[in-house]
C-alpha cells in the first residue's frame, strides 16, 4: 500500500508538470492524519523549463529511481 501511494505521489507530481529531481526516502514523510507527502523541492524541475524530450527522460528516470528504491 505504501509503495503504491509513493508511486502515485510521483505520478501526480509529473501530471502537474514537476519532477522532484532528488528521489530519496528522507523526502517521503508520513502525514500525522494519514498518507504520505513529498518534501524538499529545491532541486525540482518545471516542465516548461526543459524540452519535451528532456521532460520525458526526466520522468522515466525518476519513476525508475523510485521503483528501485521501493523494490
Amino acid at each position: 500500500m505504501v509503495r503504491r501511494e509513493i508511486l502515485d505521489l510521483y505520478a501526480q507530481l509529473h501530471r502537474a508538470g514537476v519532477v522532484h529531481n532528488d528521489v530519496a526516502p528522507h523526502h517521503w514523510r508520513r502525514r500525522p492524519s494519514d498518507g504520505i507527502c513529498l518534501i524538499d523541492f529545491d532541486s525540482g524541475i518545471i516542465r516548461g523549463n526543459v524540452t519535451e524530450e528532456e521532460w520525458d527522460e526526466l520522468v522515466v528516470g525518476e519513476i525508475e529511481e523510485v521503483m528501485a528504491m521501493l523494490a
